[in-house]
């Protein structure tokens, strides 16, 4: 249970705050436990993904706090942004776009795809030029990125594996 402290009470991702005139008021709020880590910018991810993680940070930001807060919001998530591997480009287009009204594009098909760089995402622009949608996921298990190749049972334990290739 939490009990309020200071004039403020957290709530989820708001923390409320009552204002001298009696009013409340709220701004973003994070555990003092958050390590501001996110997908990193690195990571073996869709482009989409990442970049929806900057939008939904800032989109957050946006919705949650008051206007008053929200250049200091909006520091901190650059600063948190950046530390995760995203360029300020990446971050500052977004802040822009913020307020520009996303236009839903209707298809024809929907289609589910593994992220594998430089492969799945050209597939993914010859199918949105057919009107077909292409929805990425990632690999959850090393053995499922290479089935082929090893045999699965020996990926048990928590171990570090060398996985041998026919390319030497």
């Amino acid at each position: 249970m939490e009990v309020e402290k200071n004039a403020a009470l957290p709530f989820l991702d708001v923390l409320v705050e009552r204002k001298p005139d009696g009013t409340l008021g709220h701004r973003v709020y994070r555990k003092p436990t958050h390590t501001d880590r996110y997908l990193n910018a690195e990571s073996h991810h869709h482009p989409a993904q990442k970049q929806g993680i900057i939008n939904t940070l800032i989109h957050q930001a946006g919705i949650i706090g008051e206007p008053r807060h929200l250049a200091e919001e909006l520091e901190h998530l650059r600063t948190a942004l950046r530390g995760n591997g995203y360029t300020a480009r990446n971050i500052e287009r977004a802040i822009r776009r913020r307020h520009t009204p996303i236009e839903k594009q209707e298809y024809s098909a929907t289609t589910y795809l593994p992220y594998v760089k430089g492969c799945t995402d050209k597939i993914g622009r010859l199918l949105k030029e057919r009107n077909i949608n292409t929805v990425f996921s990632t690999v959850r298990k090393v053995a499922a990125a290479f089935p082929k190749t090893c045999n699965n049972d020996q990926l048990q334990g928590p171990d570090v594996y060398s996985i041998p290739c026919s390319c030497g």
